[in-house]
Order: structure tokens, then C-alpha cells, then sequence
């Protein structure tokens, strides 16, 4: 994630949209394969996000968007200096976790969202399972140490989710 955002730092499109957004901070990074990350930088208010996709060099801006989250949450900067572990390092020590401690969810797909949170800045790492959960873990970008887990079947996501359905 740290190498694509200073290939991102390099482009001379971002470039351009730094010098015109300067009030702008790097809130998250999201991946969820290699070498396709987006970055989010948030306005000084926190209260839009413009998302900033890497891929295989070429640069794509979003427009700013509204930003979802409760009123008294605080949308915090990344503190990069206090970046220990790759992406990498963090992948396995989730899924390493998830052997000791979930092994009959295996996973099958993973979202990974380096960032800063009131409990730490993690990478806040979602894997969905083959047998339709979805494990989330929140692992110390600097220790390693999972913070947070927490198991939810993705049948719970649907049944909130269609309960004001009108078809």
C-alpha cells in the first residue's frame, strides 16, 4: 500500500489535484487486490472525500463525496511514520488469527482498509468466507497485534437490509 501511494505521490496528475487541494488529508487506503488501491483524502472539515484510484500507473480522480458517518465521529488523518507493517505483514497476521481462532472460516475473499480509528490505526481487514460470514479483524499497524475481531453472517447484512424492502 506504502509503495503505490509513492508511485501516487509521483503522478503528475495527483500532482496538480494536491497543489489545488491543499486542505486535503489522507484519511484511508483501500485495497482489495494487488496493485489496485484507492486512496481517500478528506477535507479539512472531514466532511467529503475525494477517492483516488492507482492502477497500473494511470491515475483516476472521484469527485468529492459525502462522506458517511455518524455526526460526533471524526474522520482522523493516517499517521504514516507509525506504519510498521506491510500490507502484507497485516494479511497474514489476520489470517493466521483466523486459522487459530475462526479455522472453520475459511476465507475466500479479503478487503483491506489501512486507517485511523478511535481504537488505533489498524488495518481494518474484512474477509468474507466461503461459508458466507464475514470476519473482521482490526490489526495494529505498528504491533501487529489484532485489536478487534468480531464474526456476522452476511445472511444478518441482507435480512437488515430487505426488511423495509417494498417490492
Amino acid at each position: 500500500m506504502l509503495s503505490e501511494l509513492e508511485e501516487l505521490e509521483k503522478n503528475p496528475k495527483f500532482k496538480a489535484w494536491k497543489l489545488k487541494h491543499k486542505n486535503h488529508f489522507l484519511s484511508s487506503i483501500f485495497s482489495m487486490e494487488p496493485d489496485n488501491a484507492q486512496f481517500c483524502y478528506a477535507n479539512s472539515k472531514g466532511d467529503r472525500i475525494t477517492t483516488i484510484c492507482l492502477r497500473t500507473g494511470s491515475v483516476e480522480i472521484s469527485d468529492k463525496e459525502e462522506i458517511f458517518k455518524s455526526p460526533e465521529t471524526k474522520l482522523l488523518p493516517l499517521k504514516l511514520n507509525e506504519v510498521k507493517l506491510s500490507l502484507g505483514q497485516a494479511t497474514k497476521k489476520a489470517i493466521s488469527f483466523q486459522e487459530s481462532n475462526y479455522k472453520q472460516h475459511m476465507p475466500q475473499k479479503q478487503i483491506v482498509i489501512l486507517q485511523n480509528l478511535p481504537v488505533g490505526q489498524v488495518y481494518n481487514i474484512t474477509l468474507i468466507t466461503t461459508g458466507f460470514h464475514i470476519l473482521n479483524l482490526k490489526v495494529d499497524s505498528a504491533s501487529g497485534k489484532v485489536k478487534e475481531h468480531s464474526l456476522t453472517s452476511m445472511f444478518d447484512f441482507v435480512q437488515k437490509d430487505t426488511k423495509d424492502y417494498i417490492g
